[in-house]
């Protein structure tokens, strides 16, 4: 027996009527025709696109004022999936709910649920879209900011006279160590400590500390100071050398053992020898 729609007509559409109004998610922002019968599967179809309106002031006049023209631009679309939802019954099913009086109901709601089915089909299919674009875009937003983060703060470990005057090991370990604690704010290098507290400037009160007066406040505070300080001069009993000999790259393994994976693995690159 072949199947006849027509009686099935006001559940569908009571069904439609349901679902239509949930509008939710990425759907609403889309634009959506319906009636290209001409489209079929993995076929491109050319849309118009309406460009963004602008307003003008009302003037009095014979003739509307501004100008309305407008370019008309178009998208390339492509039908990437055709779908359906099955709902079948067949006659000894239709008519042992029948008469229990809850076929026409239940028959609604599996409609509505097939409609949801669709819906959530072309929902992921935008979600996905969308999220492409965005993850895009955040990759090169992330990019910028290493870039920026290295230009501003990465040239100033480099070109610390600090770490050149009072330190025995190289600006790239430095900051390997040190460097986490530097961040960009507002376009200006901002140090926090330990806690969290920005840093500011001992010889100007009220204001944050520029880079090395930062940067000498947070190796104070390093539990390791004295093996990554350049030594004194001083000798006799008491005093403890920390410069390496000229020319030779040395840490001490206390100093080694606190630096994280990353600087380790930078210090041992550099051809830094571990010393007891």
């Amino acid at each position: 027996m072949a199947n006849t729609l027509t009686g099935l007509i006001p559940t569908i559409y009571t069904a439609l009527d349901s679902v239509s109004r949930e509008q939710v998610g990425f759907i609403p922002a889309v634009a959506r025709n319906s009636k290209a019968e001409a489209a079929a599967l993995d076929q491109n179809v050319t849309a118009p696109v309406a460009p963004i309106a602008k307003t003008v002031d009302i003037v009095p006049g014979p003739t509307a004022a501004g100008s309305a023209e407008q370019t008309i631009s178009t998208v390339e679309v492509k039908i990437s999936k055709s779908k359906m939802a099955p709902v079948q019954w067949n006659g000894e099913e239709q008519m042992a709910m029948g008469s229990a009086g809850s076929y026409n109901l239940l028959l609604a709601d599996q409609f509505k649920q097939a409609f949801r089915a669709l819906a959530n089909e072309v929902e992921a299919q935008i979600t996905q879209a969308f999220q492409s674009q965005l993850d895009e875009a955040s990759s090169k937003n992330n990019t910028l900011e290493a870039q920026l983060y290295q230009e501003m703060i990465g040239s100033r470990f480099n070109s610390s006279t600090f770490i050149k005057d009072n330190l025995a090991i190289p600006a790239d370990l430095v900051q390997a160590r040190f460097g986490q604690a530097f961040n960009i704010e507002a376009g200006k290098v901002v140090a926090t400590d330990a806690a969290g507290n920005k840093v500011f400037s001992r010889r100007r009160p009220g204001e944050m500390a520029e880079f090395d007066e930062a940067l000498e406040y947070l190796i104070e505070q390093y539990p390791h100071k004295d093996h990554i300080l350049k030594a004194s001069g001083h000798s006799g009993g008491g005093s403890q050398q920390t410069q390496p000999p000229l020319g030779q790259k040395t840490l001490k393994r206390s100093a080694f053992d606190a630096l994280d994976s990353g600087s380790k693995q930078a210090a041992l690159k550099d051809g830094m020898s571990i010393v007891d």
